[in-house]
């Protein structure tokens, strides 16, 4: 008989975690790496060469529209439950913290020079965090034999920055 499994510990939910966390760098990466090196936003975002896509039960990370990489939940499944639990935790701090950078980081050139200082300050917090987060669910995945390119690992360089 199965054991009854937590939340965190479901391996089809854990990939949704992964994928979500993946899903927040793509979002964020360049934001991160324009605030660090303090440059303006360009008119339009340059897409990304690799972008991780779930669908069911696995992440694919697409390379030009062909696959390079996968992970699956099956593999999730392999992982004993306190792992499992981590990949979930880490999601949701970075989640929250992308929540609130997508509040601030339009603030952060406020005329209001106290309010500007503050905005920017709480950034550089969020950023750290959020970089923080990808470090160990990047680890975790090389772990795993999962190696992920292109602005992952562009964000771990500029995260080693902050």
């Amino acid at each position: 008989m199965d054991s009854v499994r937590g939340p965190g510990e479901d391996p089809l939910a854990v990939l949704t975690s992964v994928s979500t966390s993946l899903g927040v760098i793509d979002k964020v990466s360049g934001q991160i790496d324009r605030f660090v090196k303090k440059q303006p936003d360009p008119p339009v975002e340059r897409p990304h060469s690799v972008i991780a896509q779930q669908t069911g039960d696995t992440i694919r990370f697409m390379k030009s529209g062909v696959p390079e990489e996968r992970i699956t939940a099956a593999e999730m499944d392999q992982l004993d439950p306190q792992s499992r639990q981590l990949i979930t935790a880490i999601e949701q701090s970075m989640t929250q913290q992308f929540d609130r950078w997508t509040l601030l980081y339009p603030k952060r050139n406020s005329t209001d020079l106290l309010e500007n200082a503050q905005v920017n300050t709480e950034l550089d917090q969020l950023a750290k965090g959020m970089c923080e987060d990808l470090g160990k669910l990047l680890s975790f995945l090389e772990r795993m034999g999962k190696y992920l390119e292109d602005h992952y690992l562009t964000v771990r360089f500029i995260c080693n920055e902050l």
